[in-house]
Order: structure tokens, then sequence, then C-alpha cells
């Protein structure tokens, strides 16, 4: 009598309960006063058809195969006092929920606060969930469904006392669940994962092949887009029990393998990106990890101009603190106390679609003060004809190759807060630079970016003790306009070092920056010389001292002859020193060239195997007699021949340029070459 009685009982309490809203169909129940225990099977939960004035219960519908409670304290449950209870098992139940109602505000009551028959509380040793199912449908279609949970809770004190025991993590003592084949959807995006596996007694927490990406055929508004796979996902040392208070604490995070690709929002609305310690309320107020660290990733940011990918990406932080204190803890980076990032090769669009620009190896490491990038280069990404054609007008068209970029004592705690760049070294190895231009296409519309006045507009502050270039090698080959042959200008060899490389104003006034070159000009003739120059100053003003030599005349040939027509057939410098002044402006100053036996020869404009005709060879010859000035200084007892160097700048064009043109310039003049024929070698 009992069993049916109380099966009655239970089913009109859930119709009362709910005023009608929810029926409950029990198959099966049983209970055993000597075994203290009560078995349920078959039990069936559904909403009615139409949810009038039930606007406070979301719709259910649950099926549950096996509800068992072993253990009751019945006598405990009499005087309604805490109710201790042995086990309780619920075995293969599938439960779907619909629309969850708006939440009242304040109307939410703690658990232990809805007990029945005002109990003091319930106490269970075991509770034991096997195999739970479900979904959330607040609409025809599921967002979320979960295929099967396993959960294990040991030691729950559903009470006052229970609630605010600070060793209990939702009033279990220990609680470990497994979550298997999730998925959902949220803010235009679908998700899913594997497994999800914790455990407060083992400290840990396992997600296992979680995958993000946008849902099909959504609009392409300015939403962002996140396509995101993540094979593992690890939490050692985790500290359950603070979740409670708000806080994630454990040892160690381990991500590995993830693959990113984000598109940022299109909104041309300006919007305010919250700093990470900001976005964790109202779910945490502090994240504590030991250790984290990321291996295998590669990200892509396809929605930028530059469009980065990156692969092998390595991350390792140590103590990390995520929350208001730390953020502004000037011994932490990024709240870490250090950080080191490495990553493998990495690809992206400068100035696209001309430039794809490229390093092969990178590594970031905090506590050294090391940045170093290995492999850099940047290279076009069309012919040279269609480079000039695509910008439809002469852009110089740039090759450049750098092995080796290094920063060292790089003071990564400034560059973190504000933006600035402090190192005691920097220092590229061995890089390589070509430049092709054909003047026959219009000049440039804007200014040239390679430029000293240009780094004085770096948006950051620029503090370097000692910059160094080791084995620089520049190659030019520029088409003057009317002419088709390419003028070849090198510079080998090139070694430099600066010191006080510098934008600030207080470091640029007591300590001028100064860089020692040296290297040889068209792989012949040696060049050493000191740059001065103020990175603060508006005209760009930089001046060179110097000496050159000793090398043949000929070494101008690959200038000379597809730019002006002329040959240096004899000839050679002794030695060159010059002094000139840069601006904005132009270049002003002298060059002395000691040198002996010069003979040029004028060649014909157009191409054919004979350079020269009888017109050219009697130019030739009133060029050598009348004009060049075959020795400097003309006798041993004479003085040398000034060569003045008076040009203007032309800003379209990179500071390369003007001081090429400089030191032709300055060598021309010397030599008596007149002004109309030194413009066109230049």
């Amino acid at each position: 009598m009992l069993d049916p009685w109380l099966r009655r009982t239970l089913e009109r309490q859930v119709t009362t309960a709910s005023k009608g809203y929810y029926q409950l169909q029990i198959g099966e129940l049983k209970t055993s006063l000597w075994h203290r225990s009560l078995t349920l099977r078959g039990l069936r939960l559904r909403s009615a058809a139409t949810p009038a004035n039930h606007s406070r219960l979301p719709r259910l519908r649950a099926d549950v195969e096996l509800v068992r409670l072993q253990g009751i304290g019945l006598l405990a449950l009499l005087r309604r006092k805490e109710v201790p209870l042995d086990t309780v098992l619920v075995q293969n139940a599938r439960l779907g929920v619909g629309k969850m109602p708006p939440r009242s505000p304040g109307s939410s009551k703690a658990l232990h606060e809805q007990l029945p028959l005002q109990m003091e509380g319930i106490r269970v040793e075991n509770l034991v969930l096997i195999n739970l199912g479900g979904n959330y449908s607040p609409a025809q279609q599921p967002i979320a469904t979960l295929r099967r949970a396993d959960l294990i809770a040991r030691d729950i004190l559903i009470s006052a006392a229970g609630a605010q025991d600070s060793q209990r993590l939702g009033y279990a003592r220990s609680l470990a669940f497994h979550l298997a084949n999730v998925e959902g959807q949220a803010r235009q995006h679908k998700g899913s994962f594997g497994a999800l596996r914790f455990s407060t007694d083992r400290q840990r927490l396992e997600l296992d092949s979680l995958r993000v990406q946008p849902v099909q055929n959504t609009s392409t508004g300015s939403a962002p887009r996140l396509t995101l796979a993540l094979p593992r996902l690890r939490l050692t040392g985790l500290k359950a029990m603070q979740l409670a208070r708000q806080q994630l604490q454990a040892d160690s995070l381990i991500l590995t393998a993830p693959d990113v690709t984000f598109i940022a929002s299109t909104s041309k609305q300006p919007t305010k990106t919250k700093a990470i310690h900001e976005q964790l309320p109202p779910w945490l107020r502090r994240c504590v990890l030991r250790y984290v660290a990321l291996s295998g990733g590669q990200m892509r940011l396809p929605g930028l101009s530059v469009a980065p990918v990156v692969r092998a990406i390595e991350v390792k932080g140590n103590d990390l603190w995520v929350d208001s204190l730390s953020a502004l803890d000037t011994k932490r980076i990024f709240y870490a106390r250090a950080w080191r990032v490495s990553t493998g090769p990495a690809t992206g669009l400068i100035d696209a679609p001309y430039y794809r620009a490229r390093y092969e190896k990178l590594v970031l490491d905090t506590s050294t003060g090391l940045a170093q990038a290995d492999g850099l280069t940047l290279t076009p990404t069309m012919s040279t004809p269609e480079f000039a054609l695509r910008k439809a007008q002469s852009v110089p068209r740039m090759v450049v190759q750098i092995p080796q970029l290094r920063l060292a004592g790089l003071d990564y705690g400034l560059l973190a807060r504000e933006g600035n760049l402090v190192a005691g070294l920097l220092e590229l190895r061995n890089p390589r630079f070509q430049v092709t231009s054909n003047a026959n296409y219009p000049q440039p519309a804007r200014p040239s970016s390679v430029t000293p006045e240009q780094l004085q507009k770096l948006p950051f502050r620029l503090n370097v003790a000692l910059a160094r270039i080791v084995n620089f090698n520049f190659r030019s080959a520029e088409i003057v306009k009317g002419g088709s042959v390419p003028g070849i200008f090198t510079l080998t060899r090139f070694n430099a070092s600066i010191t006080h490389l510098t934008n600030v104003p207080a470091v640029a006034a007591a300590h001028p920056s100064i860089g020692r070159v040296s290297g040889w000009l068209q792989d012949k003739c040696l060049v050493e010389g000191v740059f001065r120059f103020n990175l603060r100053d508006p005209q760009g003003g930089h001046s060179f001292t110097g000496s050159f030599g000793p090398a043949p005349f000929a070494i101008l040939n690959s200038v000379s002859e597809p730019a002006a027509f002329i040959r240096f057939d004899k000839g050679r410098v002794e030695r060159i020193l010059c002094k000139v002044q840069f601006t904005k402006q132009g270049a002003n100053g002298t060059l002395w060239a000691r040198y002996s036996d010069l003979k040029v020869s004028l060649l014909k404009k157009k191409p054919g195997p004979d350079k020269k005709n009888l017109l050219t060879r009697a130019g030739s010859l009133l060029t050598n007699t009348f004009i060049v000035r075959d020795n400097n200084p003309r006798k041993p007892s004479q003085r040398l021949e000034p060569g003045p160097v008076q040009i203007d700048r032309d800003l379209r064009y990179s500071v390369f340029r003007v001081w090429r043109v400089a030191v032709v310039d300055g060598m021309l003049s010397s030599f008596g070459v007149p002004e109309v024929i030194a413009d066109k070698v230049e």
C-alpha cells in the first residue's frame, strides 16, 4: 500500500507545485524500510502544451530510467533534521529544456533554502549520475546538446553550513565528472568538444577536441568571426574550492596545438577594448596560474590588411596573476613574471598586394631581454614590369633579406606598458637590399618612407644604446628617364656601428647619434666614414665625413654608361675625402679626389655592338683635351681641386638615392665633368 500511495503523492506534488504545468509519471516505485531505500524506474516528465501563466517555468521534457536512494535516514526525516543518505544514483536520463524564462532580480534562492518539509539539510555520502544527456532548445532547433555526462560527488552537505564551508565546491567535498560530445551555438558561432573531465581529488581539468566556427550562411556583417581547433587543454593543480570565491587558481595551464583564424569586426564605430582583468567579472575576480604553456599553435588573421599567418607557436609564461593590482605591477609583463614566445615561419602582406613579408623563426624572451627574428624577407609578389604597371608610377621595387635581426637588453616592461622601444643592442646580420626603379613611368606622388625625417614620426620612443649592421649588401638598378638599360650601383661588405640611436629629446641632447661605417663601393672601392645625426631634427639633418679609395674609375661605368653614355676608359683614384651635410632640402659639401690618368669616351645612344661612331670619337677627343681634368692635382706641387657637392633633394625618393647622388656629384665635379652631363650620371 505504501508504494502506490507514495507514487501518486509524488506525481501530485509535481503537478501542484507547478500549478499544472508539469506532469510526472512514475513507471515503478519500490521502497524497502529494512534497507532504507527507494527505487524509481521509468520516470517521465512533460510540460503542458500551453504555458499560460507559467512564464517563470521553462519547458521541460525528461525521461529517466532509474533513480535509487539508499541508506535514507528515516528518523532524521521524520524529525526534519539533517537527513543522511548513503547513495543517490541516477542512471540513463535524457533531459530537454526549452526557452528559459527571464530571471527576476533577487528572486533566486540557494538550493539549501528550497529544501522540502523545512528540513535542516541533506547529507549525501555518494551521488552517482550515469549516462545523462540532453539538449537546450529555446526555439524549434536545439542550440546546445550533451551526448553523455557522468558524475560522482562525495560528502555532499546541502545546508547553510555546507554553503559556507570553504572546503566544499557546490556543497560537495569532492567532485568528478565527465562530459562527452557536447555541441552548442551562440553569437553566430557554433562550438563543440569531444570530452571534458574534471576532478577535485586529482586537481585536474582536461578538455579534448574543442572546435569553434562561424555558423554557416551567416550574413557577412560587421560581427567578428572565429574559427578555433584546440585538440587538448589541461589545467593541473587546480584549486577547485577557490572557484566558489570567484578565483581560478592552478599550477599549470597547457594548451596543445591550437589553430586559430580570427576576422575582427568591420564596424567603423570606435570601440574600446577592455583589459583582460576587466573581462573576468562577473564570473571571476582573479586568475592565478603558476605556469602557462602553449605548443604547436597556428594563427591566421585574414581580416587585416597584413593578413598574417603564424605557425609553430610556442608560449611559456611563469607566475601569471590576472587582476587589477597585477595590471599595475611594474615587475610584471602582461600579468606574468616572465614570458618566452617562439614561432616558426610567419607570412604577411605589406603594401598589399605588392609585397609579401616572411620570417622563418622568432624568439621573444622577457627574462633575458632578447628579441630575435631569423630569415626575414620582403619579396615583391609580381614581376618588375607588372609591378610598375600596377603602381602606375616610378616607385622603387625592393627585395629585402635579413638573415638575423636581434635586440638584446630589450626592456619588455616599457614596451608593454608604454609602447616604447628601449634596448642595449640592435643588430642586423648579413642584410641584403635590392632596389629597382624605372623613371620612364610617372613620378611618385607621395614622399618616400625611407628617410631620416620619417623616423621622427615614429609613434613611440626609441632608445638603443648600440645599433650594429654586419655585412650589409646594397644593389640599386635604376633606369633613367628615356633609357632602357638600368644603371647598377652597389655597396657591399658594409658594416656600421651606431651609438645612441634615439628619438628621446633628453638623450639625444646629451648623446648625439654617431655612426661609424665602412664598406665597398661597386665591390672595389673602400669607403670609411662617420655619420652624425639627430632623429629629433624635423629637417632630417645628418652629416657624413669620410674617405674613398683607392679604385679604378671604371667602377662608375655601370652607372655612367646607361645614364649619360660616358665610359671611363682609364684612370685611378688614389684617395677621396668628403664632408657633406644632408637635410630635407638637399646636400651641400665638398669632395677632394686625388687621382691620375683620367680618360673618358662618349658613347652613341642607339643600341648596337659598336658603341662608338665618328661623332662620339670626336666628342671624346674634345672632352679629354679641353674639359676633363686628367689628373688631380694637375702637377705634384699644386693643390687638389675640390669638387663641390650641391644638389637638391627630391623627397619622393629614399635617402639611399641622395647619398649615392651626393657621392657621384662630388666625384664628377672633381673630375671637371660639366654639370649638365653629371646630372645624367646621377
